[in-house]
């Protein structure tokens, strides 16, 4: 390797050759090349080496450490999972007998509701009938009245010529009588 002219290059040609990849979930880090410190000969730059290093140890540890909380995290719900499954299937099941149970309530509602408008329309013909007898027995009574009116008329009127009849026939009799005292000499 050829050595670094500034320090963006001596940054770049430091830093590039560190590997990381991900085993059994832990980052690894591929140690630095013994190329690089020999090319980064500068002691400053060799300390500015490895207080990065440490830094990036210190970041990938962390990162190590986020990782396996995500993880526990992750496994943590994964165990959750068929306790809320069967949470939710339940909840569901429970929901479909509610529903259920209130479609059959609301179609017991309906006859009940088809029934009682039955009902309602036959009381309202019968309480229709019974308003036109009323009204038929209303003009009953009143003929009847009438005809009861004119029937005491009728009865007055024939109560006055029998009267007037019986006076004219106790007077016909009585000339009558006369009659056939004068004629016959009866009486």
């Amino acid at each position: 390797m050829k050595p670094c002219k500034n320090s963006w290059e001596r940054w770049t040609c430091c830093t590039m050759p560190l590997i990381h990849y991900r085993t059994s979930s832990r980052v690894k880090l591929v140690s630095w090349s013994k190329n690089v410190f020999v090319s980064c000969s500068d002691r400053h730059n060799l300390v500015i080496l490895e207080e990065m290093q440490k830094q990036f140890t210190a970041t990938v540890s962390q990162l190590q450490d986020r990782v396996a909380k995500l993880e526990g995290s992750i496994a943590l719900l994964e165990s959750q999972v068929p306790q809320m499954d069967g949470k939710r299937r339940q909840l569901q099941e429970t929901s479909e007998r509610r529903f259920l149970s209130i479609q059959e309530t609301c179609s017991k509602l309906e006859l009940a509701l088809y029934e009682s408008q039955a009902e309602l329309a036959l009381v309202k013909n019968a309480s229709d009938d019974l308003m036109t007898r009323e009204r038929e027995a209303a003009h009953l009574q009143k003929s009847l009245q009438i005809s009861q009116e004119d029937a005491m008329d009728a009865l007055k009127k024939l109560r006055e010529e029998s009267s007037q009849l019986q006076v004219e026939l106790f007077a016909l009799k009585q000339q009558t009588n006369a009659q056939c005292s004068y004629v016959y000499g009866c009486k």
